[in-house]
């Protein structure tokens, strides 16, 4: 009898692996910083993954499904290079009370995953699934290492940018800007490197009180004049008073009904500061230092000047006052006189001659005069007075 042996050859089995998305939620999420909502919520509609595994046998040329017996299951979170092994007890981010994630491993069943929590925009979250399975047949054991992200775009419309062609904040000096005091500040309004239609853009213009609030231009601020069609307003510094702190803020509808659109805090808007400052200046007496006996005016002059020698016009914005005191030893002065170049009369001088001084002051910034909250006026002008 001859006898032979006859081996089975077990072929190994190739694996078809996959991660599946169950259900209808998806996987990629938008947050509505307008609405401060999420879509799809995931607090309320999870977003679940499975894995899927088939075993495709060449002996036997057929394929069947064994995720339900995956072993070592592992679920990885990747988040900012941050990797976190994933449990049933890691807390929501937005709500400590509720869970981030719900496992599913039941015998019988094929893992699963599913995320409970919202992300933050432009975030994007990495999950990576690690498990074995043993061929049966074989002996031999097969890892599976699958990967999966969830992601959360901003579905918020884009805030446009409000421009206006003027310094935020600025000074003003009228001894050399006296002949442009009055400046145009002209907006505009931007989105996507583009300017916006103006019909769907109203602009509001208002003013800082004292107490630091807000309130829309009216007609008793005279040195503010917005133009017709609103989006070019004049600014007097001349008649500003000591600052300007304007702001104009739009109301924006890309739909065409910016009427309906209610100004918050993330509204687009501008703000422009004008301070009235002087330029620096000093000033000298160029007065006699000897007079005659029996002389009865004397002639008082003040050179003012600066960095750029001396100022223009300077008797606009400064007052120039002049005193006298009869008594040198013990001087007691009082005002005579007002002006860079004036005569004074001395009547009785001492016994040694006439003391002289001279004062520079900024006359201060201008304002109009109001009668019973209406501003008063003179041959259809407003009448304006210095503060000082």
């Amino acid at each position: 009898m001859k006898t032979g042996f006859i081996a089975i050859d077990h072929k190994p089995v190739q694996l078809s692996v996959a991660m599946e998305k169950v259900g209808t939620v998806p996987d990629r999420q938008s947050y509505n910083a307008d609405t401060q909502a999420w879509f799809p919520d995931y607090g309320l509609s999870p977003v679940v993954f499975r894995p899927s595994v088939r075993v495709l046998d060449p002996s036997a040329s057929k394929t069947r499904d064994v995720s339900a017996e995956l072993t070592d299951v592992e679920w990885t979170e990747v988040a900012d290079g941050v990797e976190t092994l994933v449990t049933g007890t890691i807390p929501d981010p937005a709500d400590p009370t509720k869970k981030k994630y719900t496992l599913t491993n039941a015998e019988g069943e094929a893992p699963a995953l599913a995320l409970n929590s919202n992300l933050m925009p432009l975030d994007t979250l990495g999950l990576r699934f690690s498990a074995k399975w043993w061929d049966p047949v074989s002996g031999a054991v097969y890892p599976v290492m699958l990967t999966c992200s969830v992601r959360c775009t901003n579905a918020t419309r884009s805030v446009p940018d409000l421009i206006v062609d003027f310094a935020e904040t600025s000074t003003w000096d009228p001894i050399y800007e006296w002949d442009s005091a009055v400046i145009p500040l002209a907006v505009s309004l931007r989105a996507g490197g583009k300017e916006v239609d103006r019909a769907n853009v109203r602009l509001i213009w208002e003013l800082m009180e004292d107490d630091g609030s807000w309130r829309a231009v009216d007609d008793l601020d005279w040195f503010v004049t917005v133009l017709d069609d609103g989006w070019t307003c004049r600014l007097d510094r001349s008649s500003m008073g000591s600052r300007a702190d304007l702001r104009v803020r739009a109301k924006y509808d890309p739909d065409g009904d910016p009427d309906s659109v209610t100004l918050t805090d993330i509204s687009p808007e501008r703000r422009i500061t004008c301070v009235r400052q002087l330029c620096y200046y000093d000033y000298d007496r160029l007065t006699p230092v000897e007079m005659a006996p029996g002389t009865q005016k004397i002639n008082l002059r003040c050179r003012i000047h600066g960095d750029n020698g001396d100022l223009p016009d300077p008797e606009r914005e400064l007052a120039v006052i002049w005193y006298t005191a009869t008594d040198v030893n013990v001087p007691v002065y009082k005002e005579v006189a007002r002006g860079m170049d004036v005569m004074v009369p001395l009547g009785s001088v001492g016994q040694d001659g006439v003391m002289t001084a001279v004062d520079v002051k900024d006359r201060g910034h201008l304002r109009a005069l109001t009668v019973n909250g209406k501003l008063l006026t003179i041959n259809g002008k407003i009448l304006l007075v210095r503060t000082a």
